[in-house]
């Protein structure tokens, strides 16, 4: 180090004297020429000191020795190479070149196992535009919305999962529904899609898009984890690989999941005992309050936070009004909301919490329903009977 100061300060006198040093006599060897102006002198030690800044390098150099130790410390050799770097999307594999088209790309696994999914077919909202919503039935295929546009159940998304297709004419749910509640989120390695009426290999339900979901063929480590939540939620999964051959990997996985939700199937019958008693009836052949309570029914296995019934005793005997009655402060009692349209203030009387008189489109009255005469007074003037 010492070494390498005197060179700097050699380096520093030599290029930039004090400038009064430039008047005083020196001896000819430096100045050149008493003719010289004051700018070729200036260069002439510039000169001076660039050669004796690469005497100082080279000295250095042959001090640090080849392994780049000595004097400078670790600083490594000029002849040393830096490592390759590689540079990884983690996310998405669209970029320029690596796909036919704007609208199509791959979907990695770090971006899958960034964000928990709710339910198995929401690894398709990692494509970009797609929103998928569950539907109001237990065990049916999601809706599916892209860049907008209603798909219904995926009739016009073609979706694969390991080269098998999900849509098919004969799919059990409906044609060409995109039924993917069998789907287990944390085996997915990738997800390429295609957005577009563009790609004509994905046959007659591509007419929006396209997505091949592909299953991990090994996993870096065994797993196995167990989810509960509201309602009874109860979901388990566990997955492991073998190699088998240097050629074969086997992959094995097991999900069990349960919720016991605050509506099922014989809850339903509890509540409409006359469905249980009609359960191979076809729908065509019930009553119309038979009719009301199958779609009651019907709409609580989606265990809703809401349901919105419009005129439900609308020609219906009172004797089955009072049974839609206490069916409604019933499901009520299970914490599920009522926002109930309806003309018959017995009933409202008898169910409703507050009401909201309307008249051609306007609000007219609102307020708690009470059993007082001046509160069914207020609810005569608005309500028909």
């Amino acid at each position: 180090m010492k070494r390498l100061d005197r060179c700097r300060q050699f380096v520093r006198a030599r290029a930039f004297p004090p400038f009064e040093n430039l008047n005083r006599s020196e001896p000819i060897s430096d100045r050149g020429s008493m003719n010289d102006s004051l700018p070729h002198r200036l260069a002439k030690r510039r000169w001076v000191a660039t050669a004796a800044a690469l005497v100082c390098s080279a000295s250095l150099a042959q001090t640090a020795g080849p392994a780049g130790a000595g004097a400078l410390g670790d600083a490594p050799s000029a002849s040393a190479s830096l490592a390759p770097v590689t540079i990884t999307g983690r996310h998405y594999d669209n970029s320029v070149g690596s796909s036919d088209a704007a609208s199509q790309g791959v979907i990695r696994s770090e971006l899958l196992a960034s964000r928990a999914a709710l339910r198995p077919g929401e690894v398709l909202e990692f494509v970009p535009g797609l929103i998928v919503t569950q539907h109001s039935g237990d065990g049916k295929a999601n809706q599916y919305f892209l860049r907008g546009f209603n798909l219904d159940h995926g009739t016009d998304f073609a979706t694969t999962i390991d080269g098998v297709p999900v849509n098919m004419p004969t799919h059990a749910h409906g044609q060409g529904y995109s039924d993917l509640n069998f789907l287990i989120p944390e085996l997915v390695e990738r997800i390429e899609y295609r957005k577009g009426p563009y790609f004509a290999t994905h046959g007659d339900f591509a007419a929006a898009g396209a997505a091949d979901i592909a299953y991990k063929t090994r996993l870096d480590a065994p797993f196995a984890q167990v989810s509960v939540g509201q309602n009874g939620y109860r979901r388990g999964v566990a997955a492991d690989t073998r190699q088998l051959r240097d050629d074969v990997t086997l992959l094995g996985a097991v999900e069990w999941m349960g919720n016991n939700g605050p509506w099922t199937v014989p809850e339903i019958y509890r509540l409409f005992p006359i469905l249980q008693e009609r359960a191979h009836t076809p729908g065509t052949a019930l009553s119309g309050g038979q009719q009301q309570m199958l779609a009651v029914g019907r709409a609580l296995m989606a265990n809703p936070s809401l349901i919105l019934l419009d005129e439900p005793t609308e020609g219906l005997a009172p004797v089955i009004v009072d049974q839609l009655g206490q069916i409604f402060n019933a499901v009520a009692d299970q914490g599920t909301a009522l926002l109930l349209i309806e003309q018959n203030m017995s009933l409202v009387v008898r169910v409703a919490e507050r009401y909201c008189a309307m008249a051609k489109g306007s609000v007219v009255a609102q307020g708690r329903v009470e059993n007082s005469p001046a509160g069914l007074r207020d609810l005569e003037a608005h309500v028909m009977v």
